[in-house]
């Protein structure tokens, strides 16, 4: 995963927000560093560009957050370059963990709950 310094490997747009839940939006592009090579010929987005995708969000709602734990991860359909996805999170006042959800085309793609540590 990147790092704070590093520069966010997804261009995503913010979505709309209702109470602890945030949209954001994406197009994986074809260049993206994290298809190299996963897999020759048929590149498909691995789950820690996912995991990425969803620290890159998060840390446009908190800053300085790190990955701590991933509680549960689900992925049901491969994403591929070119594709538009969009990522729900929401972001509980609590230490619960976050919960999250990938879709495609408005099918669920990937989903899990994860926690962060906080500076």
């Amino acid at each position: 995963m990147s790092t704070p310094d590093s520069p966010a490997p997804f261009h995503l747009s913010a979505g709309p927000r209702d109470g602890d839940r945030h949209s954001f939006s994406c197009r994986l592009p074809a260049d993206l560093a994290y298809f190299e090579g996963h897999f020759p010929g048929h590149p498909v987005l691995p789950a820690v560009a996912q995991l990425e995708l969803l620290r890159q969000a998060m840390h446009s709602i908190e800053p300085g957050l790190a990955l701590r734990a991933v509680d549960g991860l689900r992925l049901s359909q491969p994403l591929v370059p070119g594709d538009r996805v969009e990522l729900e999170v929401q972001v509980p006042e609590d230490d619960e963990g976050t919960a999250f959800v990938v879709r495609r085309d408005g099918s669920t793609v990937t989903q899990g709950r994860v926690r962060w540590s906080r500076p």
